[in-house]
Formats: C-alpha cells, sequence, structure tokens
C-alpha cells in the first residue's frame, strides 16, 4: 500500500543547483521528482550535480525526462505527478522558479487545476561571475545563494471535465480511423464508451432526444471551447483540441 501524507516537490533542472536542491530540504520533501531534458553538457553537468547534493537529503528521486520548453509536455507531466501524488494522500509543491518560463507557466496553470502548492525561489547571492555557472570546476548555476521559497498566491483554474475530453478523443479516433462522422454514429460510439445513456430507443435507434442531449453536454461544448470548428459541412479538430488531447 503506498505511504501517503508524505511531502513531494517537483523541479525542472536546467542550469541551476542551489535554486533546486535548498528548497527540498527546506521542504523536508520526501520525494522529489526532477524534470529534464539533459542529454548532453553543459545539462547532464547540472542535472549529476543535483542528483548528488540530493541524494544524503531525500531517497526517492525520480527523474524524468521531457520536452521542459513545450507548454503541452509539461501540462501533461506536472498534472500527471499532481493528481497520482494527490490520489495517494501527498502534499505536493512544485517550484517554478528553476527551469524556462514555458515550463513555469504551464506548472502554475497545473497547480491551480489541481491544488497543488507553486512556490517560487528568489536568488540572495549570485555567482562571482554570472557569466560562468561553475565554482571551483562544479556546477552551481547562477544563483549561488537562494532566499526561502514563497509560495504562490493560487486562484481555482477548472480542468475539463473529464467525460468531455473522453468524448472528444472518442470522436477524434473515429475520425482518424475515417468512419463514417454521421451525429447517429458518433452519439452511439460515446454511448458504447458510457459517456452518454438513455438516447437511443428499443430499436436501439437514435432518439431526436438522444441528439439534443448529445448536441448540449458534448458538441456544443467543444465548439464553445474551439476545440472543434466546423469545416464547410464537416468538423475539424484544432489545435487547442489537440492540446487538450495531449494534456489530458
Amino acid at each position: 500500500m503506498p505511504s501517503s501524507n508524505l511531502r513531494v516537490v517537483v523541479a525542472c533542472v536546467t542550469f541551476e543547483t542551489v535554486m533546486v536542491v535548498e528548497p527540498v530540504k527546506f521542504y523536508k520533501a520526501d520525494r522529489v521528482y526532477l524534470l529534464h531534458q539533459a542529454k548532453k553538457e553543459p545539462y547532464t553537468d547540472f542535472l549529476n550535480e543535483v542528483e548528488a547534493q540530493l541524494e544524503p537529503v531525500v531517497k526517492d528521486r525520480i527523474k524524468r525526462e521531457i520536452k521542459i520548453n513545450n507548454s503541452r509536455a509539461v501540462m501533461k507531466e506536472v498534472l500527471g505527478i499532481i493528481r497520482n501524488e494527490k490520489a495517494e494522500g501527498n502534499h505536493v509543491y512544485v517550484n517554478v522558479a528553476a527551469g524556462p518560463n514555458v515550463f513555469a507557466a504551464a506548472a502554475l496553470i497545473a497547480c491551480m487545476m489541481e491544488g497543488a502548492v507553486a512556490f517560487n525561489v528568489w536568488t540572495e547571492k549570485y555567482t562571482v561571475d554570472p557569466k560562468r555557472f561553475y565554482v571551483d570546476g562544479r556546477p552551481v548555476g547562477m544563483s549561488k545563494k537562494v532566499m526561502e521559497p514563497i509560495e504562490v498566491p493560487m486562484f481555482e483554474i477548472k480542468a475539463p471535465r473529464p467525460e468531455l475530453v473522453a468524448g472528444l478523443r472518442a470522436w477524434a479516433r473515429m475520425s482518424e480511423q475515417r468512419g463514417l462522422m454521421s451525429t447517429a454514429n458518433i452519439i452511439k460510439k460515446l454511448e458504447g464508451e458510457n459517456l452518454i445513456s438513455g438516447v437511443c430507443d428499443d430499436r436501439k435507434r437514435v432518439t431526436q432526444a438522444g441528439v439534443m442531449k448529445y448536441r448540449r453536454n458534448f458538441l456544443e461544448q467543444w465548439l464553445r471551447r474551439r476545440w472543434l470548428v466546423k469545416d464547410g459541412k464537416t468538423m475539424r479538430l484544432t489545435e487547442e483540441g489537440k492540446g487538450v488531447l495531449e494534456m489530458f
């Protein structure tokens, strides 16, 4: 049975060490996720240094390689971590100071959606030469010393309803498979995946009430959010729609 009530810190590792390590110590983390895109030097140097400094601090260290400059990839990863950890009864803290701006923005939104704590870290002292990220041959980053983490004021952002996303995914699969995209077929597909009910009569024909239910609960929502757009007589999945399917 998974442990609960753990303190979990999520951070991005690029060109900072102190900015990542010190907050982990501050929160007395039981588990840390290090998100990175370190495939070559100097990125691997910093990742290895962060790991080395964290080794005596926290045993449970999880490295995840993702595209840290891709907001969809960041959102998907951070949302997944928060949801999984909170499902186990753990407390999640996300460092939005280290890493690129794209990471910070996407991670902050993920925290607002799922109720995790986002925090910032201010630099108290920089390295002697800001252009150098190494001190005595070891990677340090621009920040030589940091202040205590400051939690970011939060407001709620509601994630899209799971059934709305699942319905869009079913619609997209039908479209990719070049199935007959009639309203009746789409409704039956959603019914088959237990996303809608009470839409067919005794002879398994979609009723007018069923059509209205589909339009009200799915199609109009997809169009309003611009996940789908009308393209002549057909519907087309937008970039926003593709992003939703990638992230959720």
